[in-house]
């Protein structure tokens, strides 16, 4: 569809992504484009109103940066609604900020509202009043969150799916929504020891090696205060030392002896493929600290390994690998631009509390979030699951998508699924929790494939 209005005007909610892949689509197809206006909230204490300036800030920001990139420039302008909560106040809002300064433009031709943001309360009014003062020269769409396609009031759908069109990259995407990254690390490059977990899962081992990590390493590597970080808080923890703080011979020997009865052989094997300096074995037999160990020594050993790794970002690295690597297949065959990312730590910018994104997809401008957990406690899994919905709701919107990857079997996992959705009061459209079953990579892809695009990729 031609487009050639002069004048584009947007409604600032929450959620500012969907205006942005609105702006960003008419500024590439709509040459006539010469304005965008950006309708927000101010913030009022004696009404409850939130204010969105921030945001509509934050996308003027961005949109003015990004058009260094085109021929033209388009001009941004920021409208704030006095209360948004008054039919009355919002159309007199209007009418004295954006209407009479729209006629009173010399190379205005006709305007188009767009309204997917907002309240509804915004949309309406808005709507009634650019239909009252400018009649004939104004027309309407909003952007679905179901198809992704841009729905025109009198046309109907008037774009293919956007996601093919419009990409955003993280960094742009935290940006304009008022977050920094405060934290980046990333997971272990260790790809046999992923081989190795691929092949337990294959086996049916996987709880089994669970098993091992609550019974065993949970015992001797962590007390009361989580992960024991000191060589000498490790030895008296696991009463190594002698009365002259040397190590006891004997209780070295029960501690050896305990780990070879406790430890499969499979396990064993999947050890002797984390690196040497990181590694819990020495000569195939379990690492000791010597007393005079720096602790920044013990740490850097055992932290990696131990406290994130076999512990549970193993799986936060395998579902990772497993997405990328499917993903780099599409982008290859559709030549497309789909992005996965790990392991963000992100705080909203004057605020101390961040929030971690375990793995992040961005296919083109749908945002789908992946929480992953080994904890066999339903009401962890709980929690993430909750969690990862918020965030994908929070930076992603209708649009978004969430996943959530556990260890439970299938009567759990089908029992957290329906409880996740009916307190969160979201969809299987919204929500894919996937379980041991789910765990084998081309099973993995399958689901999560499905959850994305409705199909198989």
């Amino acid at each position: 569809m031609p487009w050639s209005f002069s004048d584009l005007i947007l409604l600032m909610g929450t959620n500012p992504l969907p205006n942005y892949v609105v702006a960003k689509y008419f500024i590439l197809e709509n040459k006539f484009l010469q304005r965008i206006w950006i309708i927000h909230s101010e913030e009022k204490a004696n009404i409850n109103q939130a204010e969105t300036k921030k945001l509509a800030e934050n996308l003027k920001l961005i949109i003015e940066m990004e058009q260094n990139d085109y021929s033209r420039r388009v001009r941004i302008k920021l409208i704030p609604l006095s209360d948004i909560s008054s039919a009355r106040q919002i159309m007199k809002d209007i009418e004295e900020k954006l209407t009479d300064g729209i006629k009173g433009e010399a190379n205005f031709s006709s305007c188009h509202l767009n309204y997917t943001g907002g309240t509804k309360a915004m949309a309406v009014h808005v709507y009634r009043k650019l239909e009252q003062e400018l009649s004939h020269n104004c027309t309407f769409s909003y952007l679905s969150g179901r198809d992704f396609k841009l729905k025109d009031d009198l046309e109907g759908a008037v774009t293919r799916d956007l996601r093919d069109k419009i990409n955003i990259g993280l960094d742009t995407l935290m940006k304009l929504h008022g977050y920094k990254k405060s934290n980046e690390q990333d997971n272990p490059n260790w790809p046999c020891v992923l081989d190795k977990f691929t092949e337990i899962i294959a086996q049916g081992k996987l709880k089994e090696y669970l098993q091992w990590v609550n019974k065993f390493v949970s015992a001797k590597y962590y007390n009361e205060k989580g992960f024991i970080k000191k060589t000498s808080s490790f030895l008296a923890h696991n009463q190594l030392l002698d009365q002259d703080g040397n190590i006891n011979k004997l209780k070295l020997i029960e501690l050896q002896n305990n780990f070879r009865k406790e430890t499969p052989e499979f396990i064993i094997e999947l050890l002797k493929e984390i690196p040497e300096e990181h590694s819990l074995l020495i000569g195939g037999e379990l690492w000791t600290p010597a007393p005079k160990l720096p602790n920044k020594d013990f740490i850097y050993r055992l932290g990696a390994a131990v406290k994130d790794f076999l512990h549970g970002k193993w799986l936060e690295a395998y579902v990772q690998e497993i997405v990328t690597d499917n993903i780099e297949r599409i982008n290859q065959e559709e030549k497309r631009c789909i992005s996965v990312t790990g392991n963000w730590e992100i705080k909203k910018i004057g605020q101390t509390k961040p929030f971690e994104l375990d793995v992040i997809m961005l296919n083109g401008y749908q945002v789908v979030g992946i929480s992953v957990t080994t904890s066999g406690n339903e009401s962890v899994c709980k929690e993430k699951g909750f969690e990862v919905l918020h965030r994908v709701n929070q930076v992603g919107g209708d649009e978004g998508k969430a996943i959530l990857v556990t260890c439970l079997e299938k009567p759990k996992r089908d029992t957290l699924a329906g409880e996740l959705r009916l307190i969160s009061g979201s969809t299987g459209d919204k929500l894919e929790v996937l379980g041991t079953e789910e765990l084998p990579p081309d099973k993995l892809w399958k689901k999560v494939s499905r959850h994305i695009w409705g199909e198989v990729k």
